[in-house]
């Protein structure tokens, strides 16, 4: 059978063409796959076709009576193609007629496969999980094809992965329909099994790794920066120009392993300068008469108002890389510096509001800031605050800031 059997004109497919002059639909070989039926028909009709969808149909029931009773029967499957030419080009309504397909278009199956050659294809197509029965394996080639370029596009992809593998040898098997594509596959045999070995084997160490190196792209997004961090930032981009991900020795562990220790040590300096500006703080309120005379209830209001509270300590832990990257997503370096920084003026606020709860009447004064060189100077900077005080005083209670 050829690949173009008979143009489908009907109301619906007229209809069809009438709205969109470029298109036509044929009853095709259940067997041609696309690219097939686009040859086709531009060596039929000398025509340059755009796109072409197909659809298959199954057969369906039927049944009429006769005079010699009910006759049940089935119509067969078969499959149309929408065929889309590109823009401005038509086929003359003469040139469709069914005859001069059949003189052009039909053709003998001359290629035969033998019983050896199918149980070598069957073994071929099991090496992507397929199970073909004798006889059924030309209907298991395309889901054959799929997954091989599925295997083929997991063995490889964009880097750190190895480059994609040439998949050409699928590509010539698709090209072909019928006898000719078992043929085909089974010319192919020893190419593609060894193929699709490398592929998984590939496929499989990609997938292993391949956790590790996202890990490595997150703890460098929080090292950026970070002293020491140029040499590791260096591999990671080596690693990846040059798709190593799968060299042995593994580069990525040892990288991952030294990346978390310089993310861990930084969370400890900046969590250890914090807990001691925040008892230096605490220090501070001690010796303020203001904050002793304050109840317990309205010292714990007045910190938890600047997150200076127990509970308002940064949560660190870094036992691990998963602990490090959970506290560095929690709280990015960044922030956990500001924080830091942030400590002495939020211990200043409550100084501040704990005055303001003592004193309500009470003013805040900042003295003078100046750079002293001498006696002389100490004598002047100290008369300045003294005027500066003593005119406030005038006003109510000060509190000097």
């Amino acid at each position: 059978m050829g690949i173009i059997i008979k143009p489908v004109i009907t109301e619906k497919t007229t209809a069809l063409t009438e709205k969109t002059a470029e298109r036509y639909v044929f009853r095709v070989s259940p067997d041609a796959n696309k690219i097939e039926i686009k040859k086709a028909v531009e060596a039929l009709y000398n025509v340059k076709v755009e796109s072409v969808n197909t659809v298959n149909y199954s057969g369906k029931r039927k049944a009429r009576y006769t005079k010699s009773g009910l006759i049940r029967g089935k119509v067969a499957a078969f499959k149309k193609a929408v065929v889309t030419l590109e823009k401005g080009q038509t086929i003359d309504p003469k040139d469709m007629e069914r005859k001069v397909i059949g003189k052009t278009m039909f053709k003998v199956e001359s290629a035969t496969v033998s019983a050896a050659q199918r149980i070598q294809i069957r073994k071929v197509l099991q090496k992507v999980g397929l199970s073909a029965k004798q006889g059924e394996e030309l209907a298991y080639v395309p889901q054959f094809l799929v997954s091989a370029q599925e295997l083929a596009n997991r063995a490889g992809g964009e880097a750190p992965r190895p480059a994609r593998p040439e998949t050409k040898a699928l590509e010539e098997i698709r090209l072909t329909a019928g006898n000719e594509q078992l043929l085909a596959l089974y010319n192919q045999r020893d190419e593609l099994s060894d193929a699709i070995d490398a592929w998984t084997d590939l496929a499989e160490r990609i997938e292993k790794r391949l956790p590790a190196w996202n890990t490595l792209k997150r703890l460098l997004a929080h090292a950026n920066g970070l002293s020491g961090a140029d040499v590791l930032v260096a591999q990671v981009t080596h690693i990846e120009q040059q798709r190593q991900l799968l060299e042995e020795p593994d580069p990525v562990t040892s990288l991952v392993a030294s990346l978390t220790q310089l993310l861990r040590d930084e969370l400890n300096r900046l969590h250890g300068d914090y807990q001691t500006r925040h008892k230096n703080g605490m220090a501070r309120l001690d010796a303020d008469t203001n904050w002793q005379q304050l109840e317990p209830e309205q010292r714990n209001s007045l910190l938890a108002a600047q997150k200076l509270t127990l509970a308002n300590t940064p949560k660190v832990q870094v036992a691990n890389t998963d602990e490090v990257l959970a506290t560095v997503d929690r709280l990015s370096l960044s922030s956990f510096a500001d924080r830091v920084a942030a400590i002495d003026s939020r211990f200043d606020a409550v100084l501040v509001a704990a005055a303001e709860l003592m004193e309500p009447k009470a003013q805040f004064v900042k003295l003078p800031s100046r750079t002293i060189k001498s006696e002389a100077e100490i004598e002047a900077w100290l008369n300045d605050a003294r005027q500066t005080i003593s005119q406030a005083l005038k006003n109510g209670p000060v509190v000097l800031h």
